[in-house]
């Protein structure tokens, strides 16, 4: 992923405070925003926030349209060892 510093860019951050975000909760708004957006040049992503797993990830807009309909819940698991 690039991100150009000659473009205008919007994000939607989505925030959970557990370790599982359900992506379908996305307002329809919300998406042709920022696919809108796009489309007339700009950057559009969205801003996943995890904060029980202090995790953060940046996701394309298209990307975000396409795992949305596949994934129901975006979760991490870690594992710990001993």
């Amino acid at each position: 992923m690039k991100v150009s510093k000659n473009k205008n860019m919007t994000i939607e951050l989505k925030k959970s405070s557990k370790n599982s975000i359900r992506l379908r909760r996305s307002k329809e708004h919300q998406i042709n925003f920022l696919n809108n957006f796009k489309q007339l040049s700009g950057e559009s992503y969205f801003l996943i926030s995890l904060n029980e797993m202090e995790f953060v990830v940046l996701i394309e807009i298209e990307d975000f349209i396409k795992f949305r309909k596949n994934i129901i819940i975006f979760s991490i698991i870690t594992i710990s060892y001993n």
